[in-house]
């Protein structure tokens, strides 16, 4: 199998990024364009995150910016103990009061 090549890989990162950055409102809206769960949030930068190191090689990323990509890794990582728990990545759509307790 062929590997993306950087501008892919690159649209990737940035788009996963946008998308973790955005408003509840837009994560939400992107969800249901894409009809998919919340937790693919997490994992669409898990993808690119994975890539990363191959655009820093192509010369497309900054080695420096690594380190700020494996800070939001660790931060999505820690949300969810290891795999990615839905409920923390984007901000949920109903108050926790109204979800039971939980």
């Amino acid at each position: 199998m062929e590997s993306p090549d950087p501008s892919f890989r690159r649209c990737l990162l940035m788009e996963s990024l946008a998308v973790l950055a955005a408003d509840a409102q837009t994560q939400v809206a992107w969800l249901a364009r894409h009809a998919v769960m919340t937790d693919e949030i997490a994992l669409d930068f898990d993808h690119a995150f994975r890539m990363a190191e191959a655009l820093v090689a192509d010369g497309q990323l900054a080695r420096g910016v690594m380190a700020d990509l494996q800070e939001i890794d660790g931060i999505l990582s820690r949300m969810s103990g290891g795999a990615v728990d839905r409920d923390h990545v984007a901000v949920v759509e109903e108050p926790v009061e109204d979800r039971g307790g939980q």
